[in-house]
């Protein structure tokens, strides 16, 4: 008999969106491989990302790996300042909408909460469509 813990490397299809969220928020928080990180995407959202690391290579004029590394560097710097807490988990079909209030912990003179709303599809597993943050 084995047990599904949150150390697992890939979300389980049986986990609730935000307990697939909050995984991958972790990840990378504490750092993620970009090939693990996309695990975690929906299609769509890993045919939009990867559709765009060819223009930032052009425009940044850097490679392939040197946009990735930026990418990750950018977005663990900005979950490790976020601390975020569940609100709102609503699943309508194969979509489910979570809404996350979140506070800056690296500057809390910043002001109050901010709001994170989440899209995710189930896609064999709940996988992540969207992320948006409101300020």
């Amino acid at each position: 008999m084995t047990a599904c813990t949150s150390t697992d490397s890939t979300p389980s299809a049986s986990q609730k969106p935000s307990t697939v969220y909050e995984q991958y928020n972790d990840k990378v928080i504490h750092g993620i491989a970009y090939e693990e990180e996309k695990i975690y995407f929906s299609n769509a959202k890993r045919a939009e990302v990867e559709s765009k690391i060819p223009q930032y290579m052009q425009q940044m004029k850097k490679s392939r790996e040197q946009v990735i590394q930026m990418y990750q560097k950018v977005s663990q710097s900005v979950a490790k300042c976020k601390k975020i807490r569940l609100t709102q988990e609503r699943i309508e079909g194969n979509i489910a909408y979570l809404t996350y209030e979140q506070t800056d912990i690296c500057n809390p003179s910043s002001g109050g909460q901010q709001k994170q709303s989440v899209v995710m599809h189930n896609e064999q597993g709940w996988k992540i469509h969207q992320v948006e943050i409101a300020l």
